[in-house]
């Protein structure tokens, strides 16, 4: 009796361990398909799809979603950058930039504020420039959304260059300059605050982005089952993938694009006109960044035109700075102007060119071979009459002018004094706010001793 149970359960393991051993088999088997798959999967270039009919939205969004890409790479860039400047002691000061109001957009009759970190070791063009916008991710600008936080709030950090090209070229807005008082310890913290708030918004949207991407190709991979079809990757420039396409004897038969739109709820910080837009955001970030006897709302602060008159009322701007003109009021073309040669056809703007090369002057010129398109047999005309001996800088032809280091640490003590070559304009406030000894930090406390100096 006892010899047949041993033998029963000798055969019980063996059953069990041959069961086990074609559970593995059967898992290396899947592994091994699934890396077949993964090795044969096909690529191609979004900008190889042709354009018909039934692509044309999946290309637009994919060409958005490539766009979004490439942005975040390059304001990566920026953040390293500006870390790596910070480390080395080379940013001296702050500016709040403002744009100048336009009729021609709703969001852009209040003008648009910006924070720039000033380098000492650079030209001006090169300063990084943080400013707040909103992620746009429908086909169009939702106001609806844009008033109830539908969309996300998203601190973009790049250089000076590229703001100036945005306002003072392509929407004819000039930017107001203002110096804005702060000492290192501040200008540290502002930096911590605005990495870890872009920090938190990539995070967000590249594991959105990943959900997305497993999701359109499962859709992608049914499809192609049922149409006996096979599944290709769509990249973009920078080789990530953007959709999924499935094709067919050549044939394309269905698009399906990567959906990047974030969740109101997984939005870090949401975008808002009325409290937290481009003005609110950077007196949230002071705040934030120790400043805390700022108000949590004022009806200046969320105005990005009046956003210096709130910061001079709590002592933060005692100056204003030459402002960055227009393109339109440094190139002074004969005949024409630079709005009026923007709006004409490129042929005419050839013409006009051709006609007027001889006669222009350097700066008019460079600006020609800088915001137009052009041929290369005119631009080697145009290039022609150009001085070699002297070539101007970017800030010589835009007037982007650089001030002298000293300047943004003026205000933080009683020795602060203000030369007049400078070309500073003092900013004038009838009512300024009085702060208690209780409530007020230290770096505030130099910033009010000096301000009894100054008024």
């Amino acid at each position: 009796m006892l010899g047949k149970i041993t033998q029963v359960i000798e055969k019980m393991k063996t059953d069990r361990y041959r069961s086990l051993m074609s559970k593995i088999i059967v898992f290396i088997i899947i592994c091994i398909s699934t890396l077949g798959v993964r090795a044969e999967t096909e690529y191609i270039q979004l900008s190889k799809i042709k354009l018909e009919k039934r692509t044309k939205i999946p290309l637009a969004q994919m060409s958005k979603l490539e766009f979004f890409l490439s942005n975040i790479k390059k304001i990566d860039k920026n953040y390293e950058k500006l870390e790596k400047r910070m480390r080395s002691n080379e940013i001296v000061g702050l500016e709040l930039l403002v744009a100048d109001t336009t009729k021609k957009d709703f969001e852009s009759r209040w003008g648009h504020a910006l924070f720039r970190f000033v380098d000492i070791n650079r030209k001006a063009a090169n300063d990084l420039v943080v400013g707040y916008v909103a992620q746009v991710d429908s086909p169009g600008l939702s106001y609806f959304k844009g008033l109830f936080g539908g969309y996300a709030l998203v601190p973009e950090l790049r250089p000076l260059r590229e703001f100036h090209q945005q306002y003072a070229a392509k929407a004819n807005r000039h930017l107001d300059r203002f110096l804005f008082s702060s000492d290192k310890m501040l200008r540290k913290n502002l930096f911590l605050k605005l990495k870890r708030e872009w920090l938190s918004y990539r995070s967000v949207f590249l594991s959105n982005l990943e959900i997305q991407k497993t999701r359109a190709l499962k859709k992608a991979k049914k499809y192609a089952k049922k149409k006996r079809a096979r599944v290709q990757s769509i990249v973009s420039l920078y080789g990530k993938v953007v959709g999924l396409r499935v094709v067919k004897d050549k044939k394309n038969l269905r698009v399906f694009p990567i959906k990047f739109k974030l969740r109101r709820s997984k939005i870090p910080q949401k975008y808002t006109f009325l409290r937290n837009n481009c003005s609110g955001a950077i007196v949230k970030l002071l705040r934030s960044a120790g400043l805390k006897f700022l108000p949590r709302f004022s009806f200046n602060s969320i105005i990005p035109v009046k956003l210096d008159d709130f910061l001079a009322k709590h002592h933060l701007i005692h100056f204003k700075l030459p402002r960055i003109p227009t393109v339109q009021e440094v190139s002074n073309f004969p005949d024409k102007s630079f709005l009026d040669l923007k709006k004409m056809k490129g042929a005419d703007v050839d013409d006009y060119i051709k006609e007027n090369a001889s006669s222009l002057s350097d700066t008019q010129r460079y600006i020609i071979l800088d915001q137009f398109n052009l041929e290369d047999n005119l631009i080697d005309e145009i290039s022609s009459f150009l001085s070699v001996s002297v070539v101007p800088t970017y800030e010589s032809i835009y007037h982007l002018k650089s001030n002298n280091s000293y300047i943004y640490n003026l205000c933080l003590d009683k020795r602060c004094r203000v030369k007049s070559e400078e070309g500073l304009i003092k900013i004038y406030k009838k009512r300024k706010k009085k702060y208690s000894s209780k409530k007020t930090t230290f770096f505030v406390e130099k910033l009010l001793l000096q301000t009894e100096i100054m008024n």
